[in-house]
């Protein structure tokens, strides 16, 4: 199984026989070249002339793909088609795991993440109201997180909504502060 939206990888082996191999999937040859077969709601299946059917894709909605494959060694024996299926599953609802950012200090270096989990990888964020402490962006750090980094250049308290949205265009927002305090990075030390 699989979810939508999700990197799919499997593999179905043949073994005994005389090698090589050649596969059909739904009653279609598959080339021993590497080209994509269809099985249906972006997955596919491809041979590179091994003894292994590679499995692959995308799926873009919640459904059972089914497909049958045979097999025939090179002394023409064959199995009887076997149906296979691939169950793809909803993804979990995307949602921000950061309920708090921790505050700061003036002219001091800050660095926090924005977590996000569930729905369909990548994740776009987005400030959509409010605004950071002055010196401080958000900096894409890929995956499921984004960082919220820099030197802040003044003390207060600052709210803003946070906007995440996944690669199947659901969203969600949460509202967040950041407080910076007014300890200057000003320390004049003198050594020896």
């Amino acid at each position: 199984s699989t979810t939508v939206g999700q990197n799919f990888n499997g593999a179905i082996n043949a073994s005994g026989g005389t090698g090589p191999y050649n596969f059909t999937v739904n009653s279609t040859p598959v080339p021993t070249n590497g080209t994509n077969i269809s099985l249906g709601d972006g997955l596919f299946a491809f041979n590179t002339g091994g003894n292994t059917l590679s499995l692959t894709g995308t799926p873009g909605s919640v459904t059972t793909v089914s497909f049958t494959v045979a097999v025939t060694d090179s002394a023409s024996g064959s199995v009887s088609p076997v149906t296979y299926t691939i169950t793809v599953t909803a993804a979990a609802p995307l949602s921000i795991q950061t309920t708090a950012l921790p505050n700061g200090d003036n002219s001091w270096p800050y660095n926090a993440k924005l977590k996000a989990t569930g729905g369909v990888p990548p994740y776009t964020w987005t400030k959509t109201s409010g605004n950071l402490p002055s010196g401080l962006n958000l900096i894409s750090s890929g995956g499921s997180n984004e960082n919220i980094t820099g030197v802040p250049t003044a003390p207060g308290t600052s709210s803003f909504t946070i906007k995440v949205t996944d690669s199947a265009a659901a969203s969600v927002t949460a509202n967040l502060s950041i407080t910076i305090g007014s300890c200057d990075n000003t320390a004049n030390l003198k050594g020896h």
